[in-house]
């Protein structure tokens, strides 16, 4: 290759570049004023107020999460920067993305797991953590999933291979009819969870449990053939245990998982993980079978350090509602400690510097005991609105440090 080509080459790769990162800035910009389209209304405000929030690159709503009057708007990371944070990760996100994958890489860690009985396709279900026929697990499928702090190139390559494909990374084979395999392996009173391999926000997540003739879905009582009609339907969802919570967590609403949402992101200066912020999520008969904010859950700030809850928010329509007790079952909320949480924190840190692919995470949290937990989920964006309710993140030095070194600030 000569200088004439080399140099070609090499403008045509900035040119690329250049397009590719146009392209980004034009998509962020695109979600977030089709964002604020579909929900302005719902927050009326003067002309000049919203104004103001535009040139910062907040949407109208923000408005109503964030103190703008006690903390300078450059502190709280904007709207159009959030779109930013989705590009951390880079191809790992797809470690997030896709529940099995995901699933398969805690490996590693498999007293903080939960089990996957199987993966639900077309009325059937192929083992996962159960021993096949074969005497193998599924999980084996992703040999050295995390070596030495790092995910190694073999598990690079199935990751990135399983990305859209969940069926395909398994063993059709060994797979049984769906409706039979609850029949045989589940008894009165066991309870599950019926979840999408991809997708996020609890979205399409159903709370199950087998009764003596029938199954309860989602809080109601269903047939047993209403369930398989049900269950034939679903591709693509996995089936897991139920992982039971703690007592203090149960006291606060009882008909739903009471989850900690715990942020994890890299000190880039000291070279290990730490945690920015950290949420109790709490359920309400609004949000119920689920715990979810967005669907009218509360959440309550943990206080990193003590591990000891401050008042619990609602999202506002207009304006932050604080609940120093559960505003149904008057459970107290404020000034409970979480059992065990320095345990907590610090298994999460462990865990979080095992993935070090993924510098950015949200990881949901089932505390199962004092210092026990299991994690269910992991999200490669951490809901930042909601956390931000609390306080802006870029107060934080590290996290502001953080976000520049990824380019989002």
């Amino acid at each position: 290759m000569n200088a004439s080509e080399v140099a070609e080459r090499a403008y045509r790769t900035a040119k690329n570049e250049v397009f590719s990162s146009v392209a980004r800035r034009l998509t962020e910009v695109t979600n977030v004023v089709e964002g604020e389209a579909a929900t302005m209304s719902d927050y009326p405000m003067s002309r000049r107020r919203r104004l103001w929030l535009w040139r910062h690159g907040f949407q109208s709503r923000t408005d109503a999460f964030y103190d703008f009057d006690a903390h300078d708007p450059d502190r709280y990371l904007s709207d159009l920067q959030v779109q930013r944070t989705a590009l951390i990760n880079g191809r790992w996100k797809a470690v997030f993305e896709n529940k099995l994958v995901f699933h398969w890489l805690m490996g590693a860690f498999p007293s903080h797991r939960s089990t996957v009985y199987g993966l639900l396709a077309d009325g059937k279900l192929v083992p996962v953590d159960a021993p096949a026929a074969s005497g193998r697990t599924a999980a084996s499928a992703l040999s050295a999933p995390i070596s030495g702090g790092t995910v190694g190139e073999t598990a690079k390559t199935r990751v990135e291979a399983t990305s859209t494909d969940a069926m395909g990374a398994l063993d059709a084979t060994e797979a049984t009819d769906a409706s039979a395999w609850f029949d045989d392996h589940l008894a009165p009173g066991d309870r599950f969870v019926l979840k999408p391999v991809f997708g996020g926000f609890g979205n399409d997540v159903h709370i199950c449990s087998k009764t003596n003739d029938g199954y309860v879905l989602d809080g109601e009582r269903t047939t047993a053939a209403e369930f398989d009609a049900f269950v034939a339907g679903l591709d693509d969802y996995l089936v897991s245990e139920f992982a039971r919570q703690a007592a203090y967590a149960d006291a606060f609403y009882p008909e739903t998982p009471n989850t900690l949402r715990i942020m994890t992101m890299w000190d880039v200066d000291r070279e290990e993980p730490f945690v920015p912020i950290a949420t109790q999520r709490i359920g309400t008969s609004k949000s119920a079978p689920l715990d979810n904010w967005s669907q009218g859950a509360v959440m309550s700030e943990i206080d990193v350090e003590t591990g000891e809850l401050g008042p619990a928010a609602t999202k506002p329509a207009y304006g932050t509602d604080w609940h120093p007790t559960h505003p149904e079952t008057g459970a107290q909320i404020e000034g409970v400690t979480i059992p065990g949480w320095e345990e907590i924190r610090d298994g999460m840190l462990e865990i979080a510097a095992g993935f070090d692919r993924t510098p950015y995470a949200g990881w949901d949290v089932v505390v199962t005991g004092e210092g026990e937990f299991t994690i269910i989920e992991g999200n490669n964006k951490p809901s930042i609105q909601a956390m931000q309710t609390y306080r802006p993140l870029l107060a934080d030095p590290r996290v502001r440090r953080f976000y520049e070194h990824y380019d989002v600030i």
